[in-house]
């Protein structure tokens, strides 16, 4: 269990002074990664995966679910999508990283 929140789990961001910042999964954020995971290894992804609330720390969900499906060895290099992003900056999450360039915190 260590080892996969430390291979799986864990992320770094900075914040607005550039200070490197580690964040780690929450008990539900690990135990609902896995549910989906286990889910989509069957092949039982057919009405999405999970629901979320305000507040809910979906998006650093979002991102630990994409980084252990990417690396999942069953799965053979799956196709993982994201969102474009936010229409307001203020709800950009910095820490993601843009592939285009165009992010909102990069304008």
């Amino acid at each position: 269990m260590v080892l996969d929140i430390l291979q799986h789990f864990t992320l770094f961001s900075t914040d607005q002074k550039h200070r490197r910042i580690k964040q780690i999964c929450r008990y539900q954020q690990f135990d609902t990664v896995n549910k989906m995971v286990a889910r989509v290894v069957a092949g039982h992804p057919k009405k999405g995966l999970i629901w979320h609330f305000q507040g809910s720390g979906k998006s650093l969900l979002m991102v630990f679910a994409a980084q252990k499906l990417r690396l999942h060895p069953k799965l053979a290099n799956p196709t993982v999508l994201r969102s474009p992003p936010p229409s307001t900056p203020a709800m950009c999450p910095t820490w993601w990283p843009c592939p285009t360039g165009r992010c909102c915190t990069m304008r």
